[in-house]
């Protein structure tokens, strides 16, 4: 009973405030930055609010809003793609997969513990899937999350095969529970797609699959779906709220340290530098490429919960925090810069 009055007591919050002027922005230009840190303060690790077992107690709901965000990702992914071909932005997280990937390497073998190269693959694989993927949604960020999806699919098949296999079914199976209940309008089509989505959450914690892939593959199966145009809508006012929620419980749960942070301190660097060298440090800022996509700690908390590198958690728990910071940073500052050519250009023309 404590976990869901948690639960409900996050979820109230997240929605309200992110809808709420400042807050909101101060939300949506800081996806994961305020929240981590919050649940770092309140968790096991902080100041100790949450007990240890009442973390534990909200994986359920973790794995439901894990497989919500999943599910939102998958709609953008299936819906019918733009004759615009895809620009540079696209390059970033094979950029940033090419980057990890030589760190690790390096690591492995000055620091040690040495790790097989099929480990390091698999982990480079979901830190450029993770860091790589833009925040903004427009039609130039298409490809570039395409990819990364893609590359997350990578880091779980290369791991287990099977485990993939068993997310993805579990996905399409509950696509096709939602065609086949949901109604014509959104409100049937919602309560089908909630019940859904808890069927394959609860699914793949019983199978040890990872939920944000279930929820992908039944959100690229309903975007191909007269039901997916009804639940699009519902589904992208449902993100931020819920990307929130999911950010404060990973937070809660990750162990910290000084290697973790250091660690994430190097992935945050290596993942900003990416889009400063496929587009350039300015337009990387105005674009929104240096900010972390919406999905980023589902990705990482999904895949590392089914044995893909978990190890990795923490460290890329902060350096999506990190990215985010930096990113409001550099939206702020260009901001101010903008509001000082605005007031200066009317003391011209006034003038």
């Amino acid at each position: 009973m404590s976990s869901l009055l948690v639960l409900l007591a996050l979820l109230s919050v997240a929605t309200v405030a992110a809808r709420r002027g400042a807050v909101g922005e101060l939300l949506g230009g800081s996806s994961t930055l305020v929240p981590v840190v919050f649940g770092v303060v309140v968790g096991p690790a902080g100041l100790g609010f949450l007990a240890p077992s009442l973390v534990a107690g909200l994986e359920p709901a973790l794995a439901v809003a894990v497989c919500v965000l999943g599910l939102v990702a998958g709609l953008r992914a299936g819906a019918p793609i733009e004759h615009a071909p895809p620009d540079r932005s696209a390059l970033v997280p094979l950029v940033v997969l090419a980057l990890v990937g030589a760190a690790l390497w390096a690591r492995s073998r000055a620091l040690g513990p040495e790790l097989e190269l099929a480990t390091i693959a698999a982990a480079a694989l979901l830190a450029a899937a993770c860091l790589g993927a833009p925040a903004h949604s427009g039609s130039e960020a298409r490809f570039a999350k395409l990819l990364a999806l893609l590359l997350a699919a990578c880091a779980m098949g290369l791991v287990d095969a099977l485990v993939l296999a068993v997310a993805l079914g579990l996905g399409v199976v509950g696509a096709l529970i939602v065609i086949l209940l949901g109604g014509r309008s959104a409100g049937p089509t919602v309560v089908a797609t909630l019940g859904a989505i808890t069927l394959i959450a609860g699914a793949t914690l019983a199978r040890g699959a990872p939920a944000v892939l279930a929820g992908v593959a039944a959100g690229v199966v309903l975007a191909r779906s007269p039901r997916g145009a009804a639940l699009s809508p519902v589904a992208e006012r449902a993100e931020r709220p819920v990307r929130t929620v999911v950010a404060v419980l990973i937070a809660t749960s990750i162990p910290l340290g000084l290697d973790a942070a250091i660690t994430g301190a190097v992935l945050a660097a290596l993942a900003l530098a990416a889009p400063a060298l496929v587009l350039g440090a300015a337009k990387a800022a105005r674009s929104g490429a240096l900010a972390s996509s919406s999905i980023a700690l589902a990705l990482a908390a999904s895949l590392c919960a089914t044995g893909v590198a978990p190890w990795l958690l923490a460290p890329l728990v902060l350096a999506v925090a990190m990215i985010d910071g930096v990113a409001l940073g550099a939206r702020l500052t260009l901001g101010r810069a903008a509001g000082s050519a605005r007031s200066r250009d009317l003391a011209t023309r006034s003038g």
